[in-house]
C-alpha cells in the first residue's frame, strides 16, 4: 500500500478516489466537463507513476501526488484544467461563479415575491434622510434647532476661541 505525506506532515494511505474527484473538481472549475472514466484513467496514470517512482508500499509526498496529477492532465489532453487544478481552493472561481449565480437567484426570487417592487436601498435611505431633513425644516418647531444652535454656540465659546 502506497503512503502520502501530507504538507503538515500526518500520513495517509494513498486514496484513489481523492485524485478522481480533485481531477474532476479541476475541470468544472475551468468549465470543462471531464467524464468518471477519463479522470479513473488519469487516477490509473498517477497509481502506476507513484508505483513506478516508489514501489508497491512506498511513501510518496501530497506536493509528489499533485505534480503526477498534473502530468497526467496534461498528457490526457487537458492542460487548460491545470491552472485551474493549481490554484485549488484558494482562488476558486467557480466558486465565485456558484455565488454569484446564488445571488442572481436570490434577487429573481425576491422579485417574483414582491412581483418586481424591489426598492433600492440607497435610494430608499437618501429618501428618509430627505424627509427627515424636511422634518427638521418644520416651522412647528423652530425653537428647539435655536436651542441647539444656541448650546454649540456656548460650547465652541467656552473652549478658548
Amino acid at each position: 500500500m502506497i503512503t502520502v505525506i501530507k504538507k503538515k506532515g500526518n500520513q495517509q494511505p494513498f486514496d484513489p478516489d481523492k485524485i478522481k474527484t480533485s481531477i474532476i473538481n479541476a475541470g468544472n472549475d475551468g468549465g470543462i466537463v471531464i467524464s468518471s472514466k477519463e479522470a479513473e484513467l488519469m487516477t490509473h496514470d498517477v497509481k502506476k507513476n507513484i508505483v513506478a517512482l516508489r514501489g508497491e508500499d512506498g511513501v510518496t509526498s501530497s506536493y509528489e501526488v499533485r505534480e503526477l496529477i498534473k502530468v497526467a492532465l496534461k498528457n490526457f489532453g487537458f492542460p487548460q484544467i491545470v491552472e485551474f487544478y493549481e490554484r485549488g481552493k484558494l482562488h476558486d472561481t467557480a466558486d465565485i461563479r456558484r455565488h454569484l449565480a446564488a445571488i442572481e437567484q436570490h434577487r429573481k426570487a425576491l422579485e417574483d415575491l414582491t412581483e418586481g417592487n424591489l426598492t433600492d436601498v440607497k435610494k430608499h435611505k437618501e429618501m428618509e434622510v430627505g424627509e427627515d431633513l424636511k422634518k427638521s425644516e418644520d416651522p412647528s418647531e423652530p425653537e428647539d434647532d435655536y436651542e441647539f444652535a444656541d448650546l454649540r454656540t456656548e460650547i465652541y465659546k467656552s473652549k478658548d476661541h
